[in-house]
């Protein structure tokens, strides 16, 4: 799973490459050394909000693209079924699960279009039996995504998104869309990034505390 410094470092050398640039003629362009530069696309540094308005200049694009970022591949791919595997959606509201599916042998099986929460185990099973491949089950409680699992022929049932990475793909996808909002706002963007250096720097995250407080303090003046 990729974190926010790994994901922009990722999409930076991807929009390098793209325009045919060496690390060395990127540095240049955006007035760094090589070797910072490096440690942005591995993901190890962060930029500041100045050193990012001159990627956007440099690589001709919009900040807001340079944050179009994919922080958790394997969850997207997984989530897709893009590997193949056949993949249907169980939506369960109340005590009914309704069974969404692209897949037409699926379709064809005689199987119900509802089904009660307590069998649903039992029936998927079946569907993974009956087509003799794993089948990939992607989980909602209404419209919120719970978990995605494969079940196997044998019986074997592996967890392949728990609901912890599912919580954790929803906070990205809210600070991604953030990021892009805040794309032209160069103070949100140091507080950002001050608060990325702050998970791994004692004195980013001392220096965190500091603006917080002074944050606390404005607000509760403003409200007098």
């Amino acid at each position: 799973m990729k974190n926010l410094k790994e994901a922009f470092g990722a999409k930076i050398k991807e929009l390098r490459k793209q325009r045919g640039l060496t690390q060395e003629e990127l540095a240049e362009m955006i007035d760094i050394n090589q070797r910072q530069l490096t440690r942005i696309e591995k993901g190890e540094n962060f930029p500041s909000a100045e050193t990012l308005a001159k990627f956007s200049t440099s690589l001709n694009v919009e900040l807001s693209t340079i944050f179009d970022i994919e922080w958790n591949q394997e969850i997207t791919l997984m989530a897709t079924g893009t590997d193949a595997t056949p993949f249907i959606r169980l939506v369960q509201k109340n005590e009914q699960v309704k069974i969404v599916t692209s897949e037409e042998h699926i379709k064809e099986m005689d199987i119900p279009k509802q089904i009660d929460v307590a069998s649903t185990e039992e029936i998927i099973q079946k569907i993974s039996q009956n087509m003799q491949k794993p089948l990939m089950v992607e989980y909602f409680d209404d419209k919120t995504r719970k978990y995605v699992k494969t079940y196997h022929p044998n019986g074997q049932i592996d967890v392949k998104i728990s609901e912890k990475n599912v919580q954790s793909e929803n906070i990205q996808s809210y600070v991604k869309e953030k990021m892009k909002n805040y794309s032209e706002e160069i103070e949100k963007l140091e507080f950002v990034k001050l608060a990325v250096d702050a998970l791994s720097d004692p004195q980013a995250a001392n220096e965190l505390k500091i603006m917080l407080r002074g944050i606390e303090l404005a607000q509760g003046h403003s409200r007098r």
